[in-house]
């Protein structure tokens, strides 16, 4: 199943709370990438992430959500 057929299978409620957290600064950018990017390391980290949790990738954000949408789901 890939994310994006995933999260067709949320209610609007389930749907709506994910959105917050997303929002709300609950998930990172490594969160999204683990599912598709040679650079997320197994434990959910980015091996392009610095000392300040500023990550350097040559991905702007719109690929990466697109490649997160089409990823299969871990």
């Amino acid at each position: 199943m890939t994310n994006k057929e995933w999260l067709k299978t949320l209610s609007d409620e389930a749907l709506a709370d994910w959105l917050t957290d997303l929002s709300n600064g609950k998930f990172y950018p490594a969160d999204f990438c683990i599912d598709f990017c040679p650079n997320a390391r197994k434990n959910g980290t980015c091996a392009k992430c610095d000392a300040n949790g500023d990550i350097d990738c040559e991905l702007p954000v719109q690929d990466i959500i697109v490649q997160w949408l089409n990823a299969e789901r871990k």
